[in-house]
């Protein structure tokens, strides 16, 4: 009994020695073809976010580490990457052999807008498809990013997809949005409209967001941050198929389909389709959206090509985002569920506020490996966008209903406006047509056709340097006006505002508007236009512990209006001329791994639009 105690003591010291000790792994990255030392590889075991990177002999070494297992990650320009799971108990001697890859599928203009761990001297952080597919649910991708640090995100009114992003501080007019290295803020007002991306979150491989002015290269930049959201393509080893069905309050009701296929070798195809219902929280803010996503290509010789699009065609209710800033007095009387934007009309509800539109980009991804450490990348794509957003139109709001005991208090009550339009003759434009001389139902519909090029050359100068340099440009057209949406009684509104259907009586010196109708125009007409183009170099340097980039940036936008309603036709001022702006931007920064948990880095940066 005595030497089993002896046995068992012994073993726990023994044991508690080897889990109290540091070790290392070490080992040397080798070319595959020809035996030669890569230098500069990275190799990381990211689940520590620890690493480092080959020497001129090829060699490296992570250090401080407990005993465990470890999956150990190697990658270097030109390379196809390779990971392997390491028990550590002692110090650990693992060689990695890397084959030469003729093209690279990880898009390097997707590449070139992310933060490496350890090396890109810029605040960021990650998040993964996996987790962001759990945790998202049915919830707006800010949403679950304002997990991350200095990131907060509002819902708004609470509408699918009417969730705002903050980043230190900073609107989302001032964060670089972009999916697949592609930016999708508007091009007018720089704002983004997370409804136009329901379902991205159902087919993204990773998102990382950057704190600041970034390490994007590209002189498309912004003050507050970088969000690059990347979509699952080819690129994917597994082949799977995916099921999914979700279920939640309200009646949320939700099935996808997703797979990924390799025809080939070197062809794969990669797709999904999701539907979803929602009754909604808040009173009227119901959800019907449809998701597509799919990705095709492959490498042929020292090319690769691959095609992506994905759209989200959806409809919700809206409430608006000022009832989160009611008194408490008013939100114990209203509650949490009331919409302010619902009212009653027929015994049934009706909401002046819902979101319609559909917005879909297309990529074409083209990689050229020219050199072995040289890579030509491209993407041309398109975006067009197709709906409106409504609300009300008209002399004064529709009143409010006091009825009580009834689910539609508080409520709009459109059965009074409906009296007072389905009763107007006015005889100056009709003796048996309705007048709608009160509040109407408009849409504003925004139906806009986007293109653009980004274009990068990425080159390995020396074991340390590497220069990447490029070419961006965009053009979008957008055309903008409203359309009645619903009479509420009445036959026919009058409209003041388009001066080509305005008429004065010479004589009675009276003037008469336009006689408008469903579908019709109303308020404003106008197109808008902006193109924009640009450069950028940006040169890194990475030796041992240190790394450091210079970044340069130059862009010229412009923009120009044709405005139908507020100038004759015939007026030369209706279209106005092109109205050019330049901006820059400089920037650097510097990373040192103290050690292999601790870094230090800065970066600074001047920024101009």
């Amino acid at each position: 009994m005595k030497k089993v105690r002896l046995i068992l003591i012994c073993s726990f010291v023994f044991v508690n020695i080897i889990y109290s000790q540091n070790f290392k792994i070490t080992g040397t990255v080798t070319d595959a073809s020809n035996g030669e030392k890569l230098i500069g590889a990275t190799v990381m075991i990211k689940d520590l976010g620890v690493g480092s990177t080959t020497d001129v002999n090829g060699n490296y070494a992570i250090e401080n580490l407990k005993a465990g297992v470890y999956e150990v990650s190697v990658s270097y320009i030109g390379y196809t990457s390779k990971k392997k799971n390491v028990s550590v108990e002692k110090n650990v001697k693992v060689d990695f052999l890397l084959e030469p890859t003729s093209v690279l599928l990880n898009e390097t203009v997707v590449q070139s807008t992310k933060a490496v761990l350890r090396e890109t001297p810029v605040a960021f952080s990650e998040v993964k498809g996996a987790d962001l597919e759990f945790k998202l649910a049915s919830r707006d991708i800010p949403q679950e990013l304002a997990t991350t640090p200095s990131v907060y995100s509002s819902a708004s009114g609470g509408g699918a997809g009417d969730a705002t992003l903050y980043v230190r501080g900073f609107s989302q007019r001032n964060v670089a949005v972009m999916v697949n290295g592609v930016p999708v803020n508007d091009m007018e007002n720089k704002w983004v409209y997370w409804s136009n991306w329901a379902g991205l979150g159902d087919v993204l491989e990773d998102s990382q967001i950057q704190r600041g002015i970034g390490a994007s290269p590209y002189s498309i930049n912004a003050v507050g941050g970088v969000l690059n959201m990347v979509t699952k393509g080819i690129a994917s080893e597994d082949e799977y198929i995916k099921l999914k069905s979700e279920f939640g309050s309200d009646n949320l009701i939700k099935g996808s389909i997703a797979f990924h296929q390799k025809l080939s070798n070197n062809f794969a195809v990669t797709a999904l389709v999701s539907r979803k219902n929602w009754d909604g929280y808040a009173v009227g803010t119901y959800n019907k959206e449809f998701t597509y996503f799919f990705a095709v290509g492959g490498v042929f010789g020292d090319h690769s090509i691959e095609l992506r699009g994905v759209g989200s065609p959806q409809e919700h209710g809206q409430r608006p985002a000022s009832y989160a800033r009611l008194t408490a007095a008013d939100w114990d009387k209203y509650g949490k569920k009331f919409n302010y934007a619902m009212g009653r009309l027929n015994g049934s509800w009706i909401n002046e506020a819902v979101n319609k539109f559909h917005k879909p980009q297309f990529n074409i991804d083209w990689n050229w490996q020219i050199a072995n450490r040289s890579v030509l990348s491209t993407v041309v794509y398109y975006s067009m966008g197709r709906g409106y957003g409504s609300g009300t139109l008209g002399p004064f709001a529709p009143a409010i209903t006091k009825q009580q005991d009834s689910v539609y208090q508080n409520y709009r009550d459109y059965d009074k406006v409906w009296s007072i339009n389905s009763k107007a003759i006015d005889k100056n434009y009709s003796e048996t047509l309705h007048r709608s001389t009160s509040t109407i139902l408009r849409n504003s519909v925004n139906n806009h056709d986007w293109y653009g090029l980004l274009s990068t050359f990425k080159t390995q100068l020396s074991p340390e340097l590497t220069l990447n340099t490029g070419i961006d440009g965009r053009y979008y057209k957008g055309i903008h006006y409203q359309e009645i949406r619903d009479l509420v009684g009445g036959d026919y509104y009058v409209d003041f505002k388009d001066v080509n259907g305005v008429y004065t009586d010479p004589v009675t010196k009276k003037t008469f508007g336009k006689m408008v109708k469903v579908g019709e125009k109303v308020n404003y007409y106008n197109d808008f236009y902006v193109r924009q183009y640009g450069g950028f170099g940006q040169l890194e340097y990475k030796s041992g512990n240190l790394t450091t980039f210079v970044n340069v940036s130059a862009s010229s936008q412009g923009a120009k209006r044709v405005d139908y309603f507020l100038y004759k036709n015939d007026d030369p001022m209706r279209e106005t001329d092109w109205q050019n702006f330049f901006g820059y931007t400089g920037k650097t920064g510097l990373n040192y791994n103290l050690d292999s948990y601790n870094q230090a880095f800065f970066n600074i940066g001047y920024f101009s639009s």
